[in-house]
């Protein structure tokens, strides 16, 4: 594929990835909120979760809809970063084999996220419908109960986040390396990548930070974003300078463009130029009469 058709890929692409985004942002945290709301003085014990998702089933399932959702729009949205990193970079080295190990990743992810979202919430109801209704609904039989399934499925999702981590600190450093997202934004996307298996924020959910990842990516795919990073549009990678390459670059500006070294003083501007002191311009002044 050629730069112009890679660009047009992506452009046909971008729009629909940015709504893809704000469902995965939005989604999975009003889902959380309302099962949080639901639960909020829930004893943390088998009994009392069984004849709460007995009792709740409604707000259980919708509450999982609305994260299995989430969990899908995330697919299409980091597969196209993906992709475009991996189009602008090296055709061969040890970034274009990650990125290419992270793109199963990206899928098995997500999919296994939705399949634990929705069917955790659902065999919870049903264990938790069987124990309301039969038996004496005792911590022996609820223990029973809550043995099988739901330990594979936590364990499928244990799964399914480390995949999610490893792509998104992959897909976010690379590009940002290439150009695609700006540093902030790139260093951003590692954190949530990191944050997603260590929480190490306290008071606030790994949710949370990526809807406003989600969300800023969002505007920037909507061609929303102020300044939209020149790699989109040409196809090639446009790293971003290091704060030393720009140091580099405001001295050679300064040094370029000074004066030649004489006993009369020169004050230099915000922009690296100089120009000169009031007394120089005063001397001018005088002259011209």
């Amino acid at each position: 594929m050629t730069r112009e058709e890679q660009v047009a890929w992506e452009s046909e692409r971008k729009p629909r990835a940015a709504v893809a985004a704000v469902a995965a942002a939005l989604l999975p945290v009003v889902g959380s909120v309302v099962i949080g709301v639901a639960s909020k003085n829930l004893p943390a014990e088998a009994t009392s979760n069984l004849l709460f998702a007995a009792h709740h089933g409604a707000t259980l399932i919708g509450s999982a809809v609305l994260s299995t959702l989430g969990s899908l729009a995330l697919i299409p949205v980091l597969l196209l970063l993906q992709r475009a990193a991996r189009f602008r970079r090296p055709k061969q080295g040890d970034a274009r084999d990650l990125l290419d190990a992270a793109r199963p990743l990206i899928i098995f992810g997500g999919i296994a996220t939705a399949v634990v979202a929705l069917g955790y919430p659902a065999l919870l109801y049903s264990k938790g419908h069987t124990f309301a209704t039969h038996g004496s609904q005792t911590f022996e039989q609820a223990k029973h109960l809550t043995g099988g399934g739901l330990p594979l499925l936590k364990y499928l999702g244990q799964a399914a986040a480390l995949a999610l981590a490893f792509s998104f600190v992959i897909v976010s450093l690379n590009v940002m390396r290439v150009g695609l997202l700006t540093r902030f934004m790139g260093m951003f996307g590692i954190i949530v990548g990191v944050l997603s298996v260590l929480p190490l924020v306290p008071g606030v959910p790994p949710p949370v930070l990526q809807a406003f990842w989600l969300g800023a990516l969002a505007l920037l795919l909507s061609g929303r974003w102020p300044n939209t990073p020149p790699a989109w549009a040409s196809g090639r990678a446009e790293p971003w300078p290091t704060q030393q390459e720009l140091r580099e670059q405001r001295e050679a500006s300064g040094g370029k463009n000074a004066p030649a070294a004489t006993s009369k003083p020169v004050a230099a501007t915000a922009e690296g130029t100089s120009e000169p002191t009031p007394a120089k311009r005063k001397r001018k002044r005088k002259k011209r009469r």
